[in-house]
């Protein structure tokens, strides 16, 4: 049955290729019900940006060009939305990048020519920790960003790649994140939650449903977890934030630009859930770039033109819209 939606899905390509530009834009049952269930919702769209102060907003920008191409940037994701949050966090990814070069650059030279999974663990310690241990909403905005209402599939996802068995042909790419995990939590953590989890012969349907319900339960929220031998785990923020950031976010991006699949919305196996898990790793990666900007806007001493409040509420409107519309199961 699946074989033959895909052969219809094929066709259907095939004669949109054919009969392109002519045919207008991509069209399919999902996107009709997609924007039926936006309709339903009465809102046209599920983001909720930051509004600026407009006239401290045109200073700062007008006079410091590199944030004011960061942020034109961003703009560029509106622009995909409410159909495309895929190419959105292509986007908001590519700006959370620069901006934590940008940070780097200016205020931590020394640190200025490390990798990217070095470069998470400084930003969270010098800017996000910091954040969040000044602002009760912030640590509760993040509690529900990465806890609550983690996309599932991105969750689903990065528990694969962390915890793939050794006989299954992985690239150079996928091999990165389970290194960057042991990076994070130590080796010898990740060795025993792999064992842990891998117990039961490999990671199976049900095993694999059941290391994404673990992660989700004690790794992230950093409740204590306890493993084979009666070792007990804990993860402090600094690590579990790294963790969301390296291993989920990142390894969500390593696959959007290496990965082998098929396009996320013209595929038979396409669904509303896609569709949340790529608005959450926007909103993740626009969020992060935000508070990167707050903290540069502070250690230049310029007037900030938006709030770690403001902030919080797009976090929270955004989730709550996402909620109201869309499917987020595993």
């Amino acid at each position: 049955m699946a074989q033959n939606k895909e052969y219809e899905q094929t066709v259907r390509r095939i004669a949109y290729n054919n009969s392109w530009p002519s045919c207008g834009a991509w069209k399919s049952d999902l996107i009709d019900k997609f924007e039926a269930q936006l309709n339903m919702a009465g809102v046209p769209q599920l983001f909720c940006p930051i509004h600026f102060n407009e006239d401290v907003a045109a200073k700062v920008l007008y006079e410091e060009y590199k944030l004011n191409k960061i942020v034109s940037n961003i703009l560029d994701s509106y622009d995909e939305l409410p159909l495309h949050p895929d190419y959105g966090f292509d986007i908001t990814w590519r700006a959370f990048e620069i901006m934590m070069h940008l940070h780097v650059n200016t205020f931590d030279q020394s640190n200025s020519n490390q990798g990217l999974d070095t470069l998470f663990s400084r930003i969270v310690d010098s800017v996000f920790i910091q954040q969040i241990n000044h602002s009760q909403l912030l640590k509760d905005s993040f509690h529900r960003l990465f806890c609550e209402d983690m996309s599932w599939s991105a969750l689903h996802y990065s528990a694969a790649r962390l915890f793939l068995l050794p006989d299954i042909q992985i690239n150079k790419s996928d091999q990165q994140c389970p290194k960057r995990c042991e990076s994070i939590i130590g080796k010898n953590t990740y060795d025993d939650l792999k064992d842990n989890f891998l117990q039961n012969g490999g990671l199976d349907a049900v095993n694999h449903r059941k290391v994404t319900l673990l992660l989700n339960k004690y790794v992230i929220p950093c409740n204590e977890f306890v493993l084979s031998g009666n070792h007990k785990y804990t993860l402090s923020i600094q690590q579990s934030l790294t963790f969301c950031i390296s291993c989920i976010l990142y390894t969500s991006r390593c696959e959007r630009v290496h990965g082998d699949y098929f396009s996320p919305f013209k595929s038979e196996r396409s669904s509303l859930r896609q569709y949340y898990d790529y608005y959450w790793l926007m909103l993740v990666s626009y969020t992060l770039t935000m508070l990167l900007i707050l903290k540069y806007c502070e250690k230049k001493e310029l007037s900030s033109f938006f709030s770690v409040e403001d902030v919080c509420q797009s976090v929270n409107n955004t989730l709550d819209r996402l909620k109201k519309v869309l499917e987020n199961k595993l």
